[in-house]
């Protein structure tokens, strides 16, 4: 059982202690159980050392390896009670003596029944009471220290740790009820009453689906003229292309000159003046140079057609579109009967 949850009843210890020693024996496993003795240690050099709240967990985390160790029980509900949480070392020394008693060990009993004993005057208790109006709604739910209590414990007086507690009700269709309550970890006697829950509003219980996002439809409306259109004349596309075609020669030629100087490097060296014959490095450079300057070349002639093409797309001028197909009612009676006719033009 959790030390966190500070609620804690006889019953429950008592139970815990029949699981555990009903189930079949089975070989330790010597690993876990070399765990739970050194963690037994550590909370016991701890303990000494009057580090009482630091040595509780660690009793807990040996517990739960050797869930029936009754001398852990017995440490664990003194550190419990040095913290002044009189219920769960109450809770506890019943658990440790219930489980040395079936175990046959007279003395680990006696001494959790004295511990038990003394704190059962100084318990405080805690009593949720439930009307009979909040016993009737459905689905309904009653939560202390977010630890569901059954019905059975409605209205009982349950031994509780010293502190704030918090008591939530829900039901189906209601607005949640909440209460929090201080308790003195001394001898101290409390009650809460569930109170009266209001409905949800209709918005909460079924939130609005989202509006659906839909593209306007054209409309025909009779005689309305259609937006214009730009026109851009066909040179402007046709510089353009030819930009982007000079831009990409300009690439190839910037590849070929990088090509020359990787074929220098790889004879010469970084220092072109250390070629060894019979390699001349002028017909190279000449080369490539001839290709890096018509890379410049290429790319400003790109960059001139593009440019020209931009501003001619730009400044195109915008043409009306041609007229759409409009339609329009017509009524029309003849001897035989009536209607309503659509006229337009397309």
């Amino acid at each position: 059982m959790s030390a966190a949850r500070a609620p804690i009843l006889f019953a429950a210890g008592w139970a815990a202690s029949l699981v555990a020693l009903s189930t079949p024996a089975r070989a330790a496993d010597p690993a876990q159980l070399a765990a739970a003795q050194a963690l037994y240690e550590r909370a016991h050099a701890l303990v000494g050392a009057g580090r009482f709240q630091e040595a509780c967990p660690v009793f807990e985390e040996a517990l739960g390896i050797e869930p029936r160790g009754t001398g852990i029980m017995t440490e664990l509900a003194d550190c419990y009670e040095k913290t002044g949480r009189y219920a769960s070392a109450w809770a506890m020394y019943t658990r440790g003596e219930n489980v040395a008693r079936l175990a046959d060990n007279p003395v680990r009993a006696g001494q959790a029944a004295r511990g038990a004993q003394a704190l059962a005057p100084r318990l405080s208790t805690l009593a949720i009471l439930v009307p009979d109006a909040a016993r009737r709604l459905p689905g309904l739910e009653i939560k202390r220290d977010d630890e569901v209590i059954g019905a059975p414990q409605w209205g009982l007086a349950v031994p509780v740790d010293g502190g704030s507690h918090t008591v939530v009700a829900t039901a189906t269709g209601k607005v949640p009820w909440q209460a929090t309550i201080r308790i003195a970890p001394d001898h101290d006697r409390a009650e809460v009453a569930v109170g009266a829950m209001a409905d949800l509003p209709a918005a909460a219980a079924a939130p609005p689906a989202a509006p659906l996002r839909t593209a306007p439809l054209p409309s025909i409306v009779p005689g309305a003229p259609p937006p214009p259109t730009r026109s851009v004349p066909a040179w402007a596309w046709i510089t353009g292309g030819v930009g982007l075609a000079l831009a990409g020669v300009a690439a190839g030629f910037a590849i070929a000159s990088e090509d020359v100087a990787v074929r220098q490097r790889m004879k010469c060296g970084e220092d072109l003046q250390g070629c060894k014959l019979p390699y001349d490095p002028s017909a190279d450079n000449t080369l490539k140079f001839t290709y890096y300057g018509l890379f410049l070349g290429f790319t400003a002639a790109g960059a001139a057609a593009v440019g020209t093409s931009i501003y001619g797309i730009a400044a195109a001028p915008r043409a009306p579109a041609k007229p759409s197909a409009t339609l329009a009612p017509a009524p029309w009676m003849a001897p035989g009967g009536g209607g309503v006719a659509l006229t337009g033009s397309f």
